[in-house]
């Protein structure tokens, strides 16, 4: 083994270096063996001052690079700073921030259904409505929602979606979520008036869907609209053919702008769409009235294998506490199948609903009621109270009936 000599400058030079204080015994054992490996020879003493320069510039060059990544590393009083979040309540727990904004919330309905005695439904205690989200926005211009529901004891995810929203006229929404059909249909299941939609939204539409969106409204928001294609299947199930379900809405709110509370709250609304079955089977699907009681079933071996279209307008009137509001629905199943025998159904509906606010509030046409006094009894407040009514038909072909669909 051979080694050169270091001078005493070098060496001091080196145990001061920062770098090198933790591995100053390693240099000094190492040193030492080397001295003791072998004899010196002349040459190599000789040679000593070219290699000394050597070391000396690989030692700056290195002290220059360590010094560098010392300034890259963030020191205590340069510790990076995060963007403020402030939380709130406010129909929910908001986490709200300069570009940011997350919302934790949920809701339930639970229901007691009580029957008379010759009905074929048993009294019940129900969760009927039980939901859990987190939905905000990201970056100012990214909205997203995750919902889960645990809907008569099953548990599900109920939506799932991202969009953006750079601009009101135009936003483009992907995922699981309601599709734009009626505005009774899109309304929030916390906002309506009852507890069950009317008796042809809730059979004839799936409500939430998979696909995506575009939608938005004109400056000022007299006219809004929605567009989007979705599988046509409900929640959570793929599509069986390659024809995609295409909706659309356009709702009209032509004196949105007026200073008339008789006039103001007019709206008009149109929506229809078209859709392909493939093969369906229709052994599980029921329709139902408001408390669940099944009056219409299809049999065993029927299969929807053509079009499925619908076709609804609606009108909905908002005067101070008071609302009316209605709707005319028409469905059309072409192609049923059974046994050799090749039908269609079309199904008709309508509805006509009138509510107002005992206590006075203002009606909104959707979200919820902000009561003038809270509940708190104990303070002599008791929240807002309201009645409604509403009058509904359901018509199908009795034809299908008498073959046994």
């Amino acid at each position: 083994h051979w080694f050169f000599p270091l001078p005493c400058d070098m060496a001091r030079a080196l145990l001061r270096y920062p770098g090198m204080r933790g591995i100053q015994r390693g240099w000094m054992i190492g040193l030492a063996v080397l001295t003791l490996s072998g004899p010196v020879r002349g040459e190599d003493v000789a040679d000593g001052p070219k290699d000394l320069d050597e070391i000396r510039r690989r030692l700056e060059t290195l002290e220059k690079k360590l010094q560098e990544k010392e300034a890259q590393k963030p020191s205590d009083d340069k510790k990076p700073t995060g963007k403020p979040v402030e939380s709130i309540y406010d129909g929910g727990f908001w986490f709200v921030g300069p570009d940011d904004k997350l919302r934790i919330g949920g809701s339930g309905q639970f229901d007691a259904r009580l029957y008379e005695q010759d009905h074929p439904g048993d009294n019940t205690f129900q969760a009927r409505r039980v939901r859990l989200y987190a939905t905000g926005v990201l970056e100012g211009a990214w909205g997203y929602m995750v919902m889960g529901r645990w809907d008569r004891g099953s548990a599900n995810l109920h939506w799932a979606w991202i969009e953006s929203q750079h601009s009101t006229t135009a936003r483009l929404r992907v995922g699981q979520f309601k599709e734009p059909y009626t505005l009774e249909g899109v309304n929030s299941d916390q906002h309506f008036d009852f507890h069950e939609r009317s008796i042809w939204v809730q059979n004839m539409l799936q409500l939430e869907d998979l696909g995506m969106m575009l939608y938005g409204k004109t400056p000022g928001g007299r006219l809004e609209y929605a567009v989007g294609a979705f599988n046509g299947r409900g929640k959570e199930r793929d599509d069986t053919n390659d024809d995609k379900e295409v909706v659309g809405q356009v709702t009209l709110l032509p004196f949105k702008a007026s200073e008339s509370k008789w006039s103001k709250g007019l709206a008009f609304s149109l929506s229809a769409s078209q859709g392909h079955m493939e093969e369906d089977d229709l052994k599980t699907t029921s329709y139902t009235t408001a408390a669940q009681t099944k009056f219409w079933t299809y049999g065993s071996g029927v299969l929807a294998t053509g079009s499925k279209d619908r076709n609804s307008a609606e009108l909905e009137w908002l005067v101070g506490p008071a609302s009316i509001r209605g709707g005319m629905h028409r469905a059309r199943l072409g192609d049923l199948q059974m046994a050799g025998m090749e039908e269609s159904v079309t199904v008709d509906g309508w509805m006509l609903s009138g509510s107002c606010l005992l206590t006075g509030e203002d009606k909104p046409r959707s979200g919820p009621v902000v009561p003038k006094k809270e509940f708190a009894p104990g303070k002599g407040g008791w929240g807002a109270f309201e009645v409604a009514v509403r009058h509904e038909g359901f018509e199908a072909d009795r034809e299908l009936l008498k073959q046994g669909f």
